[in-house]
């Protein structure tokens, strides 16, 4: 019985290991797709996780995941941007510009100025 108790206990860790993977590739996938649209160069290729919470989605639970990541508008300022996953779902992506934050992408809804 223990023997068993023990592979789904490594079973188990091995699945989470691999989700989180996924999730850290989709990251960067997603911001660099985001510096892409935005004019912006993606510097280092880098997302780092920030924060991992479980939430409820539709009533099931989900992984949210924040990740920060760094881009250059003149390829030498670095400035910093967010992304939240909600499961594997894009749930916010947030460019910080000089002049303020500007929300590229939401759930729900397109592109638009945040305050």
């Amino acid at each position: 019985m223990t023997g068993v108790l023990i592979l789904l206990a490594l079973a188990a860790l091995v699945a989470y290991l691999n989700a989180n993977w996924r999730a850290h590739e989709r990251a960067r996938h997603i911001a660099r797709q985001a510096c892409d649209r935005a004019g912006v160069q993606f510097l280092d290729s880098s997302v780092v996780r920030r924060r991992l919470r479980p939430v409820r989605h539709r009533g099931n639970p989900v992984l949210r995941r924040e990740y920060v990541f760094e881009f250059a508008g003149d390829g030498v300022e670095r400035r910093r941007g967010w992304l939240i996953l909600r499961g594997a779902a894009l749930e916010r992506i947030t460019l910080d510009w000089p002049e303020g934050g500007r929300t590229v992408d939401e759930v729900g809804g397109g592109s638009h100025d945040s305050e």
